[in-house]
């Protein structure tokens, strides 16, 4: 389980930071589980990485 803060751009997208990615050896089309947390609640969602380890917080968790 990795724990990072990350701003997520208003369209949803986000990047994993490049030190977390090294770290846990990251790469592109790998699957995580991230729990997204903001002040009006949370949620849990799989994703597929894409190039430059980007994804997208579906639009009800944003």
């Amino acid at each position: 389980m990795v724990k990072f803060h990350a701003q997520a751009y208003k369209n949803g997208r986000m990047e994993i930071p490049s030190n977390e990615r090294d770290y846990f050896g990251l790469d592109k089309n790998d699957i995580v589980l991230l729990v997204v947390r903001t002040p009006e609640g949370r949620g849990l969602f799989w994703d597929q990485l894409t190039l430059h380890d980007r994804l997208t917080i579906p639009l009800g968790l944003r």
